[in-house]
Parts: structure tokens; sequence; C-alpha cells
């Protein structure tokens, strides 16, 4: 419904009232001057004539008056609510409490009651992500993750919703946790809790964690947790495989019912390439799926240490806290060189070759360098791969002067912020660097950067964000480029050695992983490293496609969009190979969707091509198994749905006592819209049209009845 009203505001000129009066009454007289003199004309024409010309002098008056009037338009619609439905995997388990697919059917068919003379609804499906595609009519609860978070800010960011309906078991396998997305929202988001809600007997591979990459001749560890799901007395076998060959198993003791246990698989090459392994654990009577026994994965070897120059400007806990996980590592050999005065460091002067460095890692650049050492340093950014640390001494002028021929950005100084919180960008998914053991980023320690950036450059891929917990901005923290045959990482912050200690455990092996990564990555060169091939996973479902991003630059690291890539996959399932091509995206990135594929382990290669000359190869792997994820838990998540609803001032409700889905929603009468526009008679073009028409009308009227 449209309701318009107008509205006389004022007059909008400069010209006196008075005057206006007087131009009036004189336009009167002259008109009836003028017309007093024809005493051959009837006093009806002379009255016609003289109230056409009076009536054109009185709108010219008008407009020269210049009113200006207001126009109101309200329109009334119907409260918009969006219905998000969950349909991943976790919501078709069996139980006594819920029977999958039918019982989440007949609670979906209480959509139907919403009333559409109170209400517009539009229906949206996600799991890993949101499902366009998706129809409630023929829906199949296939989703291999669930995302809550990132269903939630899509539809608050990109859909108009003045409600919001989340039907969710509450397991989320991905992503941050679904109540940041409550913070600064005002959209009601009433909860409906689908799903199984006892606890089953289950013995469930819940992670393995791994080296992606490592170097021959060096020892590693795999290691395996096993939760234990309401299960006693018994006995099971974990087991590492290589391809389908047995290398070791384990026997483990189930005796203590909801508890974890870990199993580690020692492993070392002697030759480099690419392994790929899975680890499986036996059944064990009375469990209800096996389909969370099984993970596949791979581990690529290389054949040589990474070879680290590591010059620091300052004495700061951090240097000490990234040297000492450096040390720890066999597949790194450093040089340190820590700076007194001068040209003076503690362990003598700086090397002369950098040709045999694979990394310089630059922590700290403090304002009183002397110029050979700046030199050395801005000699090794055009040279070598650098990974720069900030320290609170860092000063802008000499960031901006070494790293300033990368035009990746410009560093600024500021007052110190010290109330810093690590949060993943959008930029983190499916990157090495950040393939690391699940953080709870709201409990990490807090950090401090005296550095603000300006005139980012989109070729800075931005992995981690600073935000501050008082005013909410967000800082880059750690980010890294490409350019060229080179790479160079930045971490904007300092209180690294705070993440390294952490006293929660799982996170310190995180935040150990985090940076052990971003070493690896920064120090990483080979002549294909302008093109980069990720995955968004290594382990995909039978029934979700697989997403390939790829990105590649030209020699001088700018964004080459001209290129064809190719991607061959081989199966060791089928005997035929296939080819598919990616499309370009925009900005040198380009993307590949291949439709779910059969159960198997799969082989590529993507070959970059321009004008037919080569830009690159790259080769990888990965493995398509049964739904794994989702069955690692599917005991429905009451408490954060209940929070989910409270934090956003809606209401939260079990399925099992939903009668009626109206009475969730608290907006039942129309939402206004005002629009309001100023508007003024003389910018309307009609006014000379009129004028026109009535001075024409009153020249014809004078040659009919004969006046000259």
């Amino acid at each position: 419904m449209i309701l318009n009203n107008i509205d006389f505001i004022g007059f909008s000129n400069s010209i006196n009232v008075f005057v206006l009066v007087l131009v009036v009454v004189l336009a009167f007289i002259l008109t009836f001057y003028a017309y007093s003199f024809y005493s051959t004309v009837s006093f009806r024409n002379k009255l016609g004539l003289m109230s056409l010309r009076i009536l054109a002098f009185g709108i010219l008056i008008l407009l020269l008056a210049n009113p200006v009037f207001e126009r109101t338009q309200i329109v009334l619609n119907k409260p918009i609510v969006t219905i998000l439905i969950d349909n991943s995997a976790s919501l078709g388990a069996n139980s006594p409490s819920w029977n999958g697919l039918e019982s989440y059917t007949s609670v979906l068919a209480n959509i139907s009651q919403i009333d559409t003379e109170l209400y517009t609804h539009q229906i949206v499906f996600f799991n890993s992500s949101i499902e366009d595609s998706a129809n409630i009519e023929s829906f199949q609860l296939q989703g291999a993750q669930t995302d809550i978070y990132d269903a939630i800010r899509t539809v608050l960011t990109d859909y108009s919703s003045d409600e919001i309906i989340l039907i969710t078991d509450g397991i989320s396998t991905r992503g941050r946790d679904p109540l940041f997305s409550a913070q600064d929202n005002r959209t009601p988001i009433h909860t409906i809790a689908v799903g199984d809600s006892t606890l089953k007997k289950d013995v469930i591979l819940q992670e393995v964690d791994f080296p992606r990459t490592t170097l021959i001749n060096t020892p590693n560890t795999i290691s395996a947790s096993i939760r234990n799901v309401d299960i006693t007395q018994a006995t099971t076998l974990v087991k590492l495989f290589q391809d389908d060959t047995l290398l070791e198993s384990k026997s483990i003791n189930l005796n203590q019912p909801n508890s974890i246990q870990q199993v580690d698989f020692q492993i070392e090459y002697d030759s480099p390439g690419i392994y790929n392994y899975s680890i499986e654990v036996d059944s064990v009577g009375g469990e209800w799926t096996t389909l969370n026994n099984t993970r596949s994965f791979e581990i690529t070897a290389k054949d040589d240490q990474i070879k680290i120059l590591y010059i620091s400007t300052e004495l700061h806990p951090d240097v000490g806290g990234i040297r000492n996980l450096i040390q720890s590592s066999e597949s790194f050999d450093m040089l340190t060189r820590t700076w007194i005065r001068g040209n003076q460091f503690v362990e003598g002067p700086l090397p002369t070759r950098r040709d045999t460095l694979d990394l310089v890692i630059i922590h700290g650049l403090n304002e009183s360098l002397p110029g050979s050492v700046v030199e050395f340093i801005e000699e090794s950014i055009s040279s070598t791969n650098t990974l720069f640390i900030n320290t609170p001494g860092t000063g802008s002028r000499p960031l901006n002067s070494v790293y300033g021929g990368l035009s990746i950005f410009t560093a600024s100084e500021g007052p110190n912020r010290v109330n810093l919180q690590l949060n993943p960008s959008t930029s983190s998914s499916g990157h090495v660097v950040t393939d690391i053991p699940q953080i709870n980023w709201s409990r990490t320690p807090l950090l401090r950067t005296n550095l603000s950036l300006s005139n980012v450059s989109e070729r800075l891929i931005v992995l981690l964000n600073a935000t501050d917990r008082i005013t909410q901005q967000n800082y880059p923290a750690i980010g890294l480029t490409s350019m060229g045959s080179q790479r160079h990482s930045f971490v904007l912050f300092s209180g690294i050695n705070n993440l390294l200690l952490t006293s929660n455990q799982s996170d310190q092996i995180s935040f150990q992983t985090l940076f052990s990564n971003l070493i690896t990555w920064t120090s990483t060169s080979n002549f294909d490293e302008n093109f980069e091939v990720t995955l968004s996973e290594n382990e995909f479902s039978a029934n979700n496609e697989i997403l390939v991003n790829a990105r590649i630059v030209n020699e001088l690291g700018l964004p080459e969009n001209e290129a064809t890539i190719t991607l061959r996959l081989e199966s060791d399932t089928e005997v035929e190979n296939r080819t598919y091509v990616f499309r370009n995206v925009n900005s040198g990135n380009y993307q590949l969707e291949i439709p779910s594929l059969p159960i198997g382990n799969y082989k590529f290669e993507a070959i970059a091509e321009k004008s037919q000359q080569n830009l690159g190869t790259q080769l990888g792997s990965f493995t398509v198994g049964n739904t794994q994820s989702e069955f690692i838990n599917t005991l429905r998540n009451d408490a954060l749905l209940r929070s989910l609803a409270e934090f956003t001032q809606g209401n939260f409700i079990q399925y099992d006592k939903l009668q009626d889905i109206n009475s969730l929603l608290t907006a039942k009468d129309p939402i206004s819209e005002t629009k309001s526009t100023i508007f003024q008679l003389f910018r309307s073009p009609i006014w000379f049209f009129v004028l026109i028409l009535l001075l024409g009308i009153e020249w014809f009227l004078r040659r009919r009845v004969l006046i000259p």
C-alpha cells in the first residue's frame, strides 16, 4: 500500500513580499488598462481575454515567488521473513528421537502455514555455504559441512530480512562461532532446533594432525585423536595405510566413555614426492556408524632444508619465540644476526652472499639503522624471499623505504593499540598457511601494533586481521604477496611470543603450526610460483562439488587475465582421465567447479598457458570419500541455538513443540517506509507549455474579435 501527501513549506526567493504584491496589482491594472480602449469588443469577450492574460501573469509571478513543496510517500510493506534451512548430512542421522529426512520433511511442512496476509517469506538453504538451487520439495540432506556463521552473515548482508527463522541442529563443522553473527545485529533470529537429541554409542576419528609439507630424512609425527562416545569394555585397532598398504596398527582400550585418546605414528622419507595416507579405526560392536572412522590425507616431501637469515634490530620476547620455533624443526637451517649499533651485530657481520638463502626474516626496522644495513635489507627484498615482523620500535619511514618498491601498502605510525585480537579473513579459507587445527579466536591473547596501512594493493593477501576490542576496527595482521619469482610476508603486530606460549595447549600447537606454515610458504621458490593452485579442502565428500582456485601473475608480479588454465584429472578408480577448463574470475584469479566425483584418490595436473607459451604447471592430489565431518558429532546443540535467539531478541523452540510457525514471529504490523522529496514549481517544464497555451489562446481570441 502506498500513501501520498503534499505539503506547502514556503517561498524560496530573495524578492520582498511587498514587491510581489505590487507586481500583482500592476499586472491587474495594466491588463484592465490595455483592454479598456476597445469599445467595439463586448464585455464578455473583454472579460475572457483579461482572464487569460491575468492567469498567465499570475503563473509567472507565482513561479517568480518560487513556492517550495514536500511530497511524502509512505509505503506499507509486509515484514519479510527469511527461512534459513540447514540441509547438511548430520540431519539425516536416524535415532529413536529423530527419523532423518522423514522427520525433517514433516517439520518443514510448517512453512506452508506462514500467514501470507501478514508476511512475505523467502526460503534459503545452506550447508557449507548458501545453496541457491535447492528446492524444498526435492532437497536432500547431503551437505558435507555446516557453516552457520557464514549462512547468517550472508542473509544479513545480501538478503532483505526483517526477521530470520533458522532451522538447524546447531552443529557447525566449519567457520567461526555462530554467536559472532549476532554481534551488532538488530534482526531477530528465531531458532527451531531439529535433529538428533540422543547420545549414541560411537567411535570417532575426530582429528588427524600431520605436516602437509616436510623434508626428506626428517622424522615427522602423524597424530590421530579418537573419541569414545558412551562405549565401555572394548578394544579396537587404529591403522595407518599408505595407498592400500598397511604401514602400522596400534591397539587402544575403550574403557572410559566420552574420552579422547591420541595415537601417534612416526614417518620419515628418503625421497621427495607426494605420499597418500589414510587412517582407519576398526568398528566396534554397537557403534551407530562407521562413516566417521576413516580420514585420508597427503604429505609432500621435499629434498632440502630451508636456509634462513634471521636479522633482528630490537631485543624483544617475540625474537626469542620465533627463533626457538625455527630451531625446534630440522626443516630449517638458521643463521642469526642481532643488531647492536652501527654496523655491529652480536654474531658477527652480515653474510656477503644471499644467493644461498631461501628466506631473510627482518624482525623490526629501527629508525637508527645505518645506511649499510638498510641497503643490505633492500637488496635482500629485491633478490630473496623475505618475512617482515613488526616490533614496538619499528618506524614507518624505514618500512616504507625498504618495501616501497613493492607498491603494496603505505605504512604510518599512530598510537599504540594494545587491545587487538586476531581473527581470520575471508582470504584465509583454503590457504596452506592457515591450514591449522581449529582455534577459538575469542580467547586468544591480546596483541599490539603501532602501524596502520593505507593504499593497500589487491596483491596483498590478508590472511588474518587484528580487531580492536574497543573500537571494533580491523587492521591487517598477517599478509603475504608474490612478486615475480619471490614471496614476501608481513606480520604487522607484536605479541607473537604470547601466542606461542598461550596456556591453552591446543591453541599453542595451532599457533606454532601457523607460524611454521608462514615461514615455509614464504621461503618456497620454484619455477611455478607465479602460478598457484589451491583446493578448498584436501578431502571431499562424494556428494559435493570440488572447488579449485588458481591465481597467476606475470613476470612483473601483475595479475595475468589472459591465460588459459586446464586441469587434467587422473583417478585410481576410472580408466578415462578427465580434462576441465578454469573460468576467469578477475584480477588474475581463476576458478573451477568440478561436479561430484566417485569415491577414490585423484591426482591432477594444472597447466597455465598464454599464446601457446607455458606459464606454469602445478601438480596435486585430493581424496573423495564418504561424508565424514558431519558425523563426528550429531548431537543437537540446543544451548547454541537458545543463546543465538536470546542475543538477537528472537525465540527458541524445539521442533516437536512447534505448533504454529507464526507464533515465533514478533512483527505483526506492516513496516512503513517513508520517502520525502522537496520540489519547486519552476523546475517542471509543464508550466512553460501552460504559459504558451494561455498566451496562444489569448492571441487567437483577439484575432477572432478583430483586435489588432
